[in-house]
């Protein structure tokens, strides 16, 4: 580094300052980022930084409230890991291109090249990809994408991890089986976001980050430590005005101070009356959007959302009693096939469900689901390869619906062409059908990895909310959830078709237990 214009006595300080991380990143003379007016400022970490700086591990999930700039952070940390290193490879995770250009730009180039200049002349650079800077005389790197599999990261930074579960579950899952496993026991990660409505991968890992952090559990490098930061960390969200603050305004303040998480966190935690304020006046702006956006404390985050949903109770439980997880296929047990087909013609989606059962266990080992495929072409190209011990393919009534391409019955090409054992499955009702497998779901055994998209549905099926009374309708919500979840119902009338009626044939039952 040149640095002549100091005596030897500034260079060695220089030097000493240089070598101190947290005086890199908090004092004001290296990183520049855009405040909300978009002006170039000095990095200044606010509290909730400033407390995360300190208080982070090697892994950390974070759950926020809108506005508090930890992306901001842990991508400036990712930066300057980057130039003060050697060998070094961080990576950025956006929900989208157009997220991952903003961030690219906005905060990781705009910091680098708004470094003193006496700095940023010691690094020669080369841009291999659109959102990729390489340092040559380090070897290192920072990069921002949508994915990362086969990379190897010392340091990954998930952006809106609960965005991008909720509008791409496929994402989700590739994140889950790609990204996630480039990372060894040393590698840093962080991933941040604010609750969404269908988030099953977010919401999974809050909820298992947060029971170890209730039980003190000892975390190992592979553990993520759950971080959880409220509005109300922060000093500028307040009013000064003289609303009156209403009674179920202090009553739900002093609900904040019972919560289990705020007496061990902060126990000694008192609201100003201008923070009271300025919730009351928020809250009657966002209304039920409130507690996901700025909630007060964690469980508070997912409560809109648990509230709606069908099978969350059920779900909970299976992931503490660890029925969601690795579920291998069993060689000596039959493959049953459980179908849905949603639409018409040669757009419809298809679902399908491989699952395996042993006494009343049922043990899901494989998902897909498809849009715009023959019968033919799923059954020849996806099902088949897959396994080969099939017992029944159970299908749904419009089964019997004529291709447009063949102008065959479906029924007709799973029986003669594709030479199958089918059961057509019959209407179930939708309250019957629920109560059903909510009866069910004691049974049922997850592959988490070939299943993350169906978990996703399942978690989003949800009843239909009335924004404009605030209440939930007594009927599920139609989406693409909706869809899919309801096929739960239709999987319910073949359980007890092999459980009952067909049993399958009993062989030497596979220890669950090894896989968990």
């Amino acid at each position: 580094m040149n640095t002549s214009k100091y005596t030897m006595t500034e260079q060695e300080q220089l030097a000493k300052l240089l070598s101190d991380k947290q005086w890199r990143k908090n004092s004001w003379n290296l990183y520049c980022i855009k405040d909300k007016a978009w002006t170039k400022i000095a990095y200044k970490p606010n509290k909730a930084q400033l407390h995360y700086q300190e208080n982070k591990h090697i892994k950390n999930i974070i759950l926020k409230a809108r506005q508090l700039w930890f992306s901001t952070e842990i991508d400036i940390d990712a930066l300057d890991e980057v130039l003060f290193s050697s060998y070094f490879t961080a990576g950025i995770i956006a929900d989208n291109k157009d997220s991952a250009d903003r961030i690219f730009r906005d905060k990781v180039k705009f910091a680098y090249e708004n470094l003193p200049e006496w700095l940023r002349s010691e690094y020669t650079t080369t841009t291999d990809r659109k959102w990729e800077i390489v340092f040559e005389n380090n070897w290192c790197s920072i990069s921002v994408d949508t994915s990362f599999r086969g990379w190897t990261l010392q340091y990954l930074h998930i952006s809106e991890l609960g965005k991008i579960a909720n509008k791409y579950p496929e994402k989700a899952r590739e994140i889950q089986t790609g990204a996630l496993n480039t990372l060894s026991p040393s590698s840093r990660c962080d991933i941040e976001s604010t609750a969404e409505w269908n988030s099953w991968l977010f919401y999974d890992m809050c909820m298992r980050a947060m029971e170890q952090e209730e039980k003190a559990t000892e975390l190992t490098s592979m553990d993520f430590k759950f971080h959880f930061y409220a509005w109300w960390i922060d000093d500028t969200y307040t009013l000064e005005s003289k609303d009156n603050i209403r009674r179920e305004t202090q009553e739900y303040f002093d609900k904040i101070r019972q919560d289990s998480w705020v007496q061990r966190n902060h126990p000694n935690l008192c609201f100003t009356e201008w923070q009271m304020r300025w919730y009351q006046k928020k809250e009657e702006e966002q209304r039920d959007d409130m507690k996901r956006e700025f909630p007060s404390y964690p469980k508070e985050a997912f409560d809109l959302a648990i509230k709606g949903a069908y099978y969350e109770k059920e779900l909970s439980i299976a992931r503490e009693q660890k029925r969601i997880g690795k579920v291998p296929y069993d060689p000596r047990l039959p493959v049953n096939t459980h179908w849905d087909i949603w639409g018409a013609g040669w757009w419809d989606e298809n679902a399908i469900w491989f699952y395996q059962i042993y006494g009343k266990e049922v043990r899901i080992i494989d998902y897909y689901e498809c849009t715009g495929m023959w019968m033919t072409e799923i059954a020849m190209s996806i099902v088949n390869p897959r396994y080969t011990n099939y017992w029944t393919h159970y299908l749904p009534h419009d089964i019997q619906v004529t291709e447009y391409s063949t102008w065959v019955a479906r029924i007709q090409t799973a029986r003669e062409v594709l030479n199958w054992e089918i059961d057509i499955v019959p209407k179930l009702s939708i309250s019957d059908g629920i109560n059903a497998v909510r009866d069910m779901f004691p049974n049922i055994y997850f592959d988490e990895s070939k299943c993350y998209v169906w978990l996703s549905r399942i978690w989003g099926y949800r009843r239909e909310y009335d924004e404009k009374n605030g209440i939930f309708r007594d009927k599920p919500k139609h989406d693409i959830n909706s869809n899919w979840a309801d096929a739960l119902r239709y999987l319910w009338v073949t359980y007890q078709s092999l459980t009952v009626i067909r049993k399958a044939p009993q062989v030497s039952r596979v220890n669950m237990n090894r896989f968990r």
